[in-house]
């Protein structure tokens, strides 16, 4: 095993530094799968943090958006967290 810190600790520093910045683009949990796939486009990025209180309890990306609406595309009115 490498040393230093695993990618899950990097990943989870840098959400936190950028967080703190204010220069994180993030969802709720509770946003609509519309809402990430709206800002991904906006901001040209295929990931976001997904943030409940100021924490952030995952992260979303372009695929998690295309497989749940693939074929239903109501399920963009769906809460990101299912």
């Amino acid at each position: 095993m490498p040393d230093g810190p695993s990618r899950a600790n990097v990943v989870r520093d840098l959400l936190a530094r950028r967080q703190a910045e204010h220069a994180v683009i993030s969802v709720s949990p509770d946003d609509a799968l519309s809402i990430p796939y709206s800002r991904m486009k906006l901001y040209d990025v295929s990931q976001l943090a997904v943030l409940r209180a100021d924490k952030t309890v995952g992260i979303i990306d372009e695929s998690d958006v295309l497989v749940a609406v693939f074929c239903r595309a109501e399920n963009f009115k769906k809460p990101v967290a299912r």
